[in-house]
């Protein structure tokens, strides 16, 4: 059955979008030839290939079932942002100063580009020199004495850390903490240099963070592979350095956790630097109202900027900070996993038919949680969706990922392609998706695709997923070629 454009406008029959022989899939034998060259064991496997142009699934495998999307969750979170904050959208965090109080209070919006060290490198500048512009920005206003520092995080709710993420990597970077105010993408950079043969390297974290204590059980090594590990308790900030550390390997980011808080001490730190004095540091009670305030400083974060560290880096921060953004924008109040939730369940139903809400569970904005759910034909209307949208639709696109940058800077080196592709990458252990457009360069025809592998057996290594992967994009390549081909006109015709 053809999936019809607009969706909104379809009878709940043609909504089902059915994937069965009978909708003229072309490459489906190729498909299931290539999954049997595949060699992939017992894994779960999903695929829908479609055109646009001609609104024809083009081959598909299971593509009406249910699967662990990984990160292609964050095309669907992604998608709904764009169109439901504006391409002019962007999150910012205000410095405010009260005087009548002697108050200055951090007004976060939940960016979570704030004080990102990716992104301050391309400054050339380090989180101590941001937080010395807010000093500076302090002290140039004459302020010498601050009676308290007010960390307003109430953008979001304080729920840190979803429910279903692996409790046993919560101190890695991609489970780091989702709060109204973030910093440094909410991680500790720990950089080492070894020394002697079985003396401990030496430690330095960056940024410094009061109240963050480094316990160092590892050891140097001058042979051998490096093994150095940190391990930091759920709700503390003592992290604990154990295994081999040679040379001088690159930082090791960990986790912390109640960035709010932590950030309050780092900044009044600074501010005590410049000679301000500062009574306490606190974060804002739950009805607290701040009056008379004015602004001091303001750092801006395009929309642009986070969809692109979304999809392009595959960064959860961003996406959780989205999906909570859009909860607050919608409901009015503090952003939270479940109304962020509900508005892209929300979004999705109105792009895509009530049948949307059959086909997708929502449970975090990243995907790093196993309780998300898609299908392979709702995450292909969702991207035709996003693909009818123009100037939305080109931003959307800008902000995947294309071979040599982002998560496909290493794929498609073995099965190149001609088209222009744009896409997303999804892992979690077991699990592998990929979902995008390919563009015929000459005509720029487009072909979207899904593919969505669970259940990968331990046996079946990871490289021969992307394999299947690539070959299945390299058939739809060649297709959307020998198409444009054929359009060509003959000469003297």
């Amino acid at each position: 059955m053809p999936m019809n454009r607009p969706l909104r406008t379809l009878t709940p029959i043609v909504v089902l979008f059915a994937l069965t022989a009978s909708a003229l899939a072309d490459l489906t034998p190729r498909i299931e030839r290539l999954l049997t060259e595949g060699r992939l064991g017992s894994a779960d496997v999903g695929v829908v290939i479609y055109d646009p142009q001609t609104d024809r699934v083009i081959g598909s495998l299971n593509a009406d079932e249910q699967f662990v999307p990984a990160s292609n969750m964050k095309l669907i979170t992604s998608g709904a942002a764009i169109t439901l904050l504006g391409a002019d959208f962007a999150f910012e965090t205000r410095l405010l100063w009260e005087p009548g109080a002697r108050r200055l209070i951090v007004e976060g919006s939940g960016d979570p580009a704030f004080g990102d060290p990716d992104l301050l490198e391309r400054m050339e500048i380090d989180a101590d020199d941001l937080l010395g512009v807010w000093a500076e920005a302090v002290k140039s206003q004459g302020i010498t004495n601050v009676r308290e520092l007010v960390i307003d995080d109430r953008a979001f709710d304080r729920e840190f850390v979803h429910p279903s993420w692996p409790r046993a990597q919560l101190n890695r970077w991609y489970c780091a903490e989702v709060a109204g105010l973030n910093f440094h993408t909410n991680v500790v950079h720990l950089y080492m240099r070894a020394d002697a043969d079985g003396q401990p390297p030496s430690v330095r974290p960056i940024p410094e963070v009061p109240g963050v204590r480094v316990t160092n059980r590892a050891g140097s090594i001058r042979r051998g592979n490096p093994t150095v590990w940190a391990a930091r308790p759920n709700v503390d900030n003592h992290i604990t350095l154990r295994g081999d550390v040679r040379g001088t390997p690159e930082a090791l980011p960990v986790t912390l956790h109640d960035m709010p808080a932590r950030f309050g001490d780092l900044l009044a730190g600074h501010l005590r630097e410049q000679g301000i004095s500062v009574g306490s540091s606190r974060t804002a009670t739950t009805n607290e109202a701040f009056d008379s305030s004015s602004v001091l400083h303001v750092v801006r974060t395009p929309l642009q900027t986070v969809l692109e560290r979304t999809n392009v880096d595959s960064h959860n921060l961003y996406a959780e900070c989205l999906l909570k953004a859009l909860g607050r924008a919608v409901t009015g109040q503090p952003g939270s996993w479940s109304n962020g939730a509900a508005v892209v369940r929300m979004e999705l139903v109105d792009a895509l038919g009530p049948m949307a809400g059959r086909d997708a569970q929502v449970a975090d904005g990243s995907g790093m949680s196993r309780e998300n759910r898609l299908t392979p034909s709702l995450v292909a209307r969702w991207l035709d969706h996003m693909h009818d949208r123009e100037e939305l639709g080109e931003a959307f696109r800008a902000s995947l990922a294309s071979p040599g940058r982002g998560t496909l800077s290493k794929r498609f080196k073995k099965h190149p392609i001609d088209a222009h592709i744009e896409a997303k990458t999804g892992y979690l252990n077991g699990v592998s998706a990929i979902s995008g457009y390919l563009s015929e360069p000459h005509t720029g025809k487009t072909v979207i695709f899904s593919i969505m592998v669970n259940e990968k057996p331990d046996s079946v290594p990871l490289r021969r997923v992307f394999e299947f992967q690539e070959r299945v994009i390299q058939a739809a390549d060649e297709w959307l070629t020998e198409r444009a081909v054929a359009a060509t006109p003959k000469f003297g015709g």
